[in-house]
């Protein structure tokens, strides 16, 4: 048919602008998580082996495991509130009005 060409063109522009937004939004998505999941990985180990050292019972074990969890969970809150308030502030920086002021002082194009 004549809209195949036409369609598999719109198909794959639009997987193009899906695969150029995930990567973009995914970088960051991606380094956080595996930030989060190393910590995980690495410290959930060696808190399970100094709580077993510190205290040879699996209760304290079992807290130290806790704990480092709600650690991670408290890094993963601060790095949410960091990049929520960086994105603050670059829209609010002195650098973003006055662009937007320029423009609304410039003269327009078929005024002259």
């Amino acid at each position: 048919m004549m809209f195949g060409p036409a369609r598999e063109a719109a198909e794959y522009a639009v997987a193009e602008l899906e695969r150029r937004a995930d990567e973009a939004l995914g970088r960051r998505t991606r380094l956080a998580l595996g930030r989060y999941a190393a910590l995980l990985v690495l410290g959930a180990p060696t808190a399970y082996v100094v709580g077993a050292i510190l205290s040879g019972t699996m209760r304290w074990t079992l807290l130290t495991t806790q704990g480092l969890v709600a650690g991670v969970l408290l890094f993963a809150v601060v790095d949410l509130a960091r990049f929520i308030a960086r994105a603050a502030r670059r829209r609010a920086s002195p650098d973003a009005s006055r662009a937007s002021s320029s423009r609304a002082d410039a003269p327009e194009e078929g005024s002259g």
